[in-house]
């Protein structure tokens, strides 16, 4: 980030598929580029995502607060699904972070595999890591870092 610029204001929001916000939040950033995760939080009364529902989630970093045009956004899915039979905890049960992670790809559970893969990542370089971000087109950001996760 070019010195004497304050930090960014980002801004994460998660909406419904008719648009209606559900969860909204800023925070400053702190210049730092890098993958992070967000974790919303049981305290601001959000009440979870319903299950087999669909979301749309987005982040923003704000460029210009009086022009919201120029603003550099993420956005993508989200649905909770339930937890298939072969993913129960007397199944996961004495297996390893990477074979739950192998699990979790094979069942399409896209979030929580890239989350146990990046919680890994961070203490150990893992060939998954470029595997499932090669899978889904983002080899772009195999080598970025990982920052702590983001938590309200």
């Amino acid at each position: 980030m070019p010195e004497g610029l304050p930090p960014p204001l980002i801004e994460f929001v998660l909406r419904d598929l008719a648009g209606n916000d559900i969860y909204l939040t800023r925070f400053n950033g702190d210049g730092r580029s890098g993958i992070a995760s967000i974790s919303l939080p049981e305290s601001s009364g959000f009440q979870g995502l319903e299950l087999n529902k669909s979301y749309i989630w987005s982040v923003a970093i704000i460029c210009q607060r009086n022009d919201r045009s120029k603003d550099i956004v993420a956005d993508g899915l989200i649905q909770r699904v339930a937890t298939p039979p072969e993913l129960s905890p007397r199944v996961l049960q004495g297996m390893s972070a990477i074979e739950r992670a192998e699990l979790l790809s094979r069942a399409g559970i896209w979030y929580d595999t890239v989350a146990l893969l990046a919680q890994l990542q961070r203490n150990q370089p893992l060939p998954q890591w470029a595997s499932i971000l090669q899978a889904v087109e983002l080899r772009d950001l195999v080598n970025q870092p990982l920052l702590n996760p983001l938590s309200f």
